[in-house]
């Protein structure tokens, strides 16, 4: 059971070594792009995380083997997020209509279709869009006139917490972070 119990805390100290990577990297670099740090957070975090875990559980576990196994699985585990962290949620916040859309209308409740085509080009682009949020329950359409609900404003503050952890900047026209 303990060697469960320190399989756990060993991930936790990883995911946390990452995090801290992110936090050193986002304050001290004047490089802010997610995508050219991630070539030197991920190994650094991961590496970093097994010299921690080495000398922290080495005589902890049950066994050599089970501490091996345990610190193989928590490192490509800590792999897997770090690259879910790093390249799926730009992915989705940045380049994201729908985010940037949800994000827009937190910041100004409600919109009409002219609003929303000042900020955004497209008619059909944003029709589409419009379809997609509204099938989805994260907007609503009264009168011609949309806004979030609920459940999108649930999204869009989310949006806006991976934009401020991302460091991503703001668009042209843009509202502000939170």
């Amino acid at each position: 059971m303990n060697d469960i119990k320190y399989s756990g805390m060993e991930l936790l100290i990883q995911i946390m070594v990452f995090l801290y990577f992110h936090w050193l990297f986002l304050k001290f670099s004047s490089n802010k792009n997610i995508m050219s740090f991630s070539i030197i957070i991920i190994p650094a975090s991961i590496i970093s995380g097994f010299l921690i875990n080495y000398f922290l559980f080495l005589n902890a576990f049950s066994s050599i083997e089970v501490f091996i196994i345990s610190t193989l699985n928590t490192e490509f585990a800590a792999l897997f997020f770090s690259f879910l962290y790093i390249f799926a949620g730009p992915v989705t916040a940045d380049r994201s209509f729908a985010s940037q859309l949800l994000m827009n209308l937190q910041m100004e409740k409600e919109k009409d279709l002219d609003g929303l085509l000042k900020n955004f080009n497209s008619r059909d682009f944003i029709n589409k869009r419009l379809e997609e949020c509204l099938g989805a329950g994260l907007i609503r359409n009264q009168n011609g006139k949309f806004g979030l609900t609920k459940k999108g404003k649930v999204v869009a503050k989310s949006y806006y917490v991976l934009f401020h952890l991302y460091g991503l900047r703001k668009r042209e026209g843009f509202c502000p972070y939170l």
